[in-house]
């Protein structure tokens, strides 16, 4: 708010609430199979990617010359809440088969992968939940005063990665690979801001 007076005979809540589940899912697979009497090759190859790239800004202001004050019995309670589920599955899986006949060759190979990643934020523009007081605001609750902040994050990032190569013959090669990467990076800020000048007066205490 810029500039408001309430006055209020009972309790004052000023309340700013964010829940959110965000889920990204990738899978893949891949099959590859050869047989003859020649030569016989086989490749596969499978992958996968999942992100989430997520920011999110939850405050609550008081600003200008604005008043908040119970005249008779009752809390003046201002808060910000975040609550964020954020979850990353990636995974790729793939199997090759070769199988060559008599003397003569066979070769097969296999990879798989997965990358996972969440980005919550980032260096240089962080994820905020705030409760701002501005320098001129008067505060005055008969009981409790309460400025809070609070958030509460759940980052997930899953990788996975499979493979599976086979070659069968009198000169067989059969090679394989596989991996799983995840990662979590997350630059969030939480927190009350009040003025010097504030007339912030209550017969409770004042938390933050």
């Amino acid at each position: 708010t810029d500039t408001e007076i309430i006055a209020a005979d009972g309790d004052i809540n000023v309340q700013a609430r964010s829940k959110s589940q965000i889920d990204a899912l990738a899978y893949s697979g891949a099959l590859a199979g050869s047989r003859g009497n020649g030569l016989s090759v086989s490749l596969a190859g499978a992958g996968s990617q999942a992100s989430n790239e997520v920011r999110q800004d939850v405050i609550v202001s008081v600003e200008g010359t604005s008043a908040l004050t119970t005249t008779a019995s009752g809390d003046i309670d201002v808060g910000a809440t975040n609550k964020n589920e954020v979850l990353a599955d990636a995974g790729g899986v793939s199997v090759a088969l070769a199988l060559g006949l008599a003397a003569n060759s066979a070769t097969s190979g296999a990879v798989g992968s997965g990358v996972a990643t969440n980005n919550v934020g980032s260096t240089s523009n962080l994820s905020s939940t705030s409760v701002l007081i501005g320098d001129d605001v008067k505060l005055d609750a008969n009981d409790a005063l309460s400025l809070t902040a609070t958030e509460k994050l759940t980052v997930e990032a899953l990788g996975i990665g499979g493979a599976v190569a086979f070659a069968s013959s009198a000169n067989a090669v059969a090679f394989g690979g596989s991996s799983g990467v995840a990662t979590n990076e997350v630059y969030t800020e939480t927190h009350v801001e009040y003025g010097d000048d504030d007339g912030a007066a209550g017969a409770g205490e004042l938390t933050s």
